[in-house]
């Protein structure tokens, strides 16, 4: 069987974007290696949304 794992960031409030959809409130961490991160991974799973975000930087 195969593990299933969540991982998210969000505010205080519950929220993963900030009221105009962004996600500027989360702090850029350069000590995150997003590469090794996501390897982690199989499948990737994120909402449309998000991924434009993600793929646009």
């Amino acid at each position: 069987m195969r593990r299933i794992r969540y991982q998210v960031a969000c505010n205080l409030d519950g929220y993963i974007a900030g009221p105009q959809g962004d996600i500027s409130w989360i702090p850029a961490e350069p000590a995150i290696d997003f590469s090794k991160l996501f390897a982690e991974f199989d499948p990737l799973l994120m909402g449309r949304k998000t991924f434009c975000q993600f793929a646009a930087q």
